[in-house]
């Protein structure tokens, strides 16, 4: 009755072990491609850059950090990408937001604006940054968000068509940016 699941039995299994199904001895399985989740493989490498470069000068970086709620009754639950919290502190002291997507020139993107100003004001930041994969140029832009007070999103685009050097000097960067 499970005959049908022996292929996916077995790819999981080569998954488990970090082994492949192009490489190795048993080469019975057959597989004509791979899919992965491009937007998940860069969130992954965005928070996990961001974290280790803001470790480096203390703090704690929490991913996918559940402990807010945008409401009192707590049904609306928030799920930033990054939540970075200064040393000792224990208190957030920046928010990012990976999107695998390009950024847009001056207007942004308003759905992506609102959830970041959502995470800020939940927080208690005055600041918050999005991460996008592409986009015109590499220099950050600024949105000043109405309120009182009023938010500032950093809008930061990574060029993910360099050496690997020059991308986690870009990480780098926008680390220093969530620091300061």
């Amino acid at each position: 009755m499970n005959s049908r699941l022996q292929n996916p039995i077995r790819l999981a299994e080569l998954i488990l072990r970090s082994g492949s199904y192009e490489f190795g001895e048993n080469r019975t399985m057959v597989a004509d491609g791979l899919v992965l989740r491009m937007w998940q493989v860069f969130e992954d490498f965005v928070t996990r850059a961001l974290s280790e470069s803001l470790r480096s000068s203390g703090g704690r970086c929490l991913l996918q950090d559940r402990r807010f709620h945008l409401d009192h009754a707590e049904t609306a639950q928030l799920r930033p990408d990054l939540v970075y919290e200064f040393a000792g502190a224990g208190v957030p002291g920046g928010v990012i937001d990976a999107k695998y997507k390009r950024s847009r020139d001056a207007g942004g993107h308003t759905g992506e604006l609102y959830q970041i100003l959502a995470y800020c004001t939940r927080l208690g930041l005055s600041e918050g940054h999005l991460v996008y994969a592409a986009g015109p140029g590499t220099t950050a832009q600024r949105h000043q968000l109405y309120g009182d007070p009023g938010v500032t999103v950093h809008q930061h685009v990574l060029d993910l068509d360099t050496d690997p050097e020059f991308l986690l000097s870009q990480v780098d960067a926008i680390a220093e940016a969530v620091r300061n």
